[in-house]
């Protein structure tokens, strides 16, 4: 799914101290609302502007932003803002209106997809390719509109000035599939494509970030209903999750306080005042959101404590000196973050040794490479990175012209990546049969319930023109797919269109990973890597999570449960059954 694989609480005593030096531009008569002046970078340090951002008494750390002038940011369309006679205030684009009640702290939009995930600024990340062309989402049936109601949560929207502002969390949580948002740090505010690493490094510095462990305690609490507020609409909920269906049924809030002692020692920590205190409560966490890789509660404070000088490691080493029951909890976040390595180890070193028997007709390092044994041969990579897709073509134009009439691709280690990739290599290999480059990526948004449809044009030929020659691109061999549990995201997308549409699946079941990323944010723009409401399904409705079955079944299982790997690699054998399938 989108994309590659890869925000909570401030340095509030850093941010203090630099924001009462902060230009006021404005403020109420009362005094409850300042407006300052940030420093505002478009995404790089290069493109630099200024924001004017609220900040409220009652809560000193947190920047409202201005709806329209957020959006301008995140999108390749100008938002407009008009009051309606209600009182209310429509924020306008051509992709459809939001309607903001100030008073009733309210949003309401008429098609929420369609608002959220078109014409999204790609300017300058992964996400953007040439070969791609994904049209405006279309809506099956009826569109069902969407009210958030954020007053439920304690979340206000502030009328100022004529316009309507949201804290930025908020905003960062209403387009958060869009893989871009905005984190105030130390003064600043920062654009940033949030997709282009999983790491605390970016194209700022995010080390203010760890230097206390301290929270403001309206900070504290705005977070917590921040984070029910985003679980309860922006979380995918995926199958294999075990707290997943509690969410469902309950809400966030009151899965935590039924679901175990754990999430509600979980719930009691993240509230608390103490930085180490919320990470701890989101490692607790972990363990029952774990769902195969997309969502890591605790990424970012496992990335932040491989600093052995940073405050967060003393903290650490401080609380688990004090409760000698979190080092349990952690054990759990790391070995669930651990699964899937150890799985790799036991596949991957088969792999390279069963390939050397046979030739390697080229290798593009570590992104690809093709192997062949007599009529079958198999495209390697484990990334779905934009620069397969050429490695991939080449590999097919070579088969064509040498003999090859098997053609697997091996996804037995992917852990997925971009879904124009997926989409492209599908397309290609449906297209003898389709005579088209058009791939349809349907996914149901559990927000509303709507399953919405994109288009998505290929160059298929990649001559950087889109037309029919792109249509009459058609290779004449029998595919196949070779999958693992270790085939996630992207990687269990692909097995899973390749057998609803008879293609052959070969290996194991896939691994799952049907709802696309998002990294979602809280205050003082520490973040978490989520399981989106984006959901993809198979054809016949079930949920993509379960992952694809396989045509045929390559690894061995001992009535001890002990696996046997080794089928995986054997061309010779793969050969046979892909000729067996096709019925050649």
């Amino acid at each position: 799914m989108k994309r590659r694989v890869s925000v909570f609480l401030a340095a509030l005593l850093l941010i203090s101290a630099f924001s009462s030096a902060l230009p006021v531009l404005a403020e109420t008569a009362d005094g409850n609302i300042q407006v300052r002046s940030l420093p505002t970078y478009l995404y790089s340090m290069n493109h630099a502007a200024t924001t004017d951002a609220l900040f409220t008494r009652q809560l000193p750390t947190i920047p409202y932003l201005d709806a329209e002038d957020f959006f301008d940011h995140i999108y390749t369309v100008d938002f407009s803002t008009s009051k309606n006679a209600d009182g209310t205030y429509s924020i306008t684009s051509e992709n459809g209106v939001m309607v903001a009640d100030a008073e009733k702290d309210t949003l309401y939009f008429d098609g929420f997809e369609f608002y959220i995930l078109s014409n999204v600024d790609k300017q300058d990340s992964v996400l953007a390719n040439d070969y791609a062309i994904t049209a405006k989402p279309v809506i099956e049936g009826e569109t069902k509109g969407l009210t958030l109601d954020l007053g439920a949560y304690g979340i206000d929207l502030i009328e100022y000035g004529g316009r309507v502002y949201l804290p930025l969390p908020t905003l960062s949580d209403l387009v958060s599939i869009t893989y871009n948002s905005a984190e105030y740090i130390d003064g600043n505010l920062y654009y940033v494509h949030t997709y282009e690493s999983a790491s605390v490094d970016g194209y700022f510095d995010r080390s203010p970030l760890y230097q206390s462990v301290e929270r403001d305690p309206a900070a504290s609490d705005f977070t917590y209903r921040e984070l029910c507020f985003c679980m309860d609409h922006f979380y995918g909920a995926p199958e294999k999750a075990q707290i997943a269906e509690s969410i469902r049924e309950k809400g966030f809030d009151k899965a935590l306080d039924e679901y175990s002692g754990g999430t509600r020692t979980a719930k009691a920590l993240l509230k608390s005042n103490d930085l180490m205190d919320f990470f701890i409560g989101l490692m607790y966490l972990d363990e029952v959101f774990f769902d195969g890789g997309h969502t890591s509660l605790t990424l970012e404070m496992f990335l932040v404590l491989l600093d052995t000088e940073s405050p967060l490691y003393e903290a650490m080493e401080k609380k688990y000196a004090e409760h000698p029951e979190y080092v349990m909890a952690m054990m759990h976040a790391l070995m669930n973050m651990q699964d899937r390595e150890t799985l790799s180890r036991k596949i991957t070193p088969l792999r390279d040794p069963a390939y050397e028997k046979y030739e390697l007709v080229k290798s593009w390092g570590e992104d690809a490479r093709f192997i062949r044994s007599g009529d079958t041969g198999v495209f390697v990579f484990d990334s779905f990175i934009d620069e397969v897709v050429e490695l991939f073509k080449w590999s097919l134009d070579w088969a064509v012209e040498n003999g090859i009439k098997n053609f697997a691709v091996d996804l037995t280690c992917s852990g997925g990546g971009s879904s124009d990739v997926a989409a492209y290599i599908f397309t290609v290999m449906m297209n003898g049969k389709a005579h088209s480059n058009v791939f349809d990526l349907r996914t149901l948004f559990t927000t509303t319930g709507n399953i919405i449809c994109e288009k998505v044009t290929l160059d298929l030929n990649l001559d950087g023109v889109f037309d029919e020659k792109d249509c009459d691109l058609a290779y004449d061999l029998n595919f196949a797919v070779l999958s693992t549990p270790l085939a996630f995201s992207s990687g269990n997308l692909l097995p899973c269109l390749a057998r609803d549409n008879g293609i052959a699946v070969l290996g194991e079941t896939s691994g799952g990973g049907s709802c696309a990323l998002s990294r979602c944010y809280a205050e003082g723009c520490h973040y978490f890597m989520l399981s989106s409401p984006r959901k993809i399904f198979k054809a016949d409705g079930s949920d993509a999570d379960s992952g694809s079955g396989a045509d045929y079944y390559l690894v061995q299982q001992d009535a001890e449960g002990n696996k046997d790997y080794s089928g995986l690699y054997d061309l010779d054998d793969i050969g046979v059954k892909m000729h067996e399938f096709y019925g050649n």
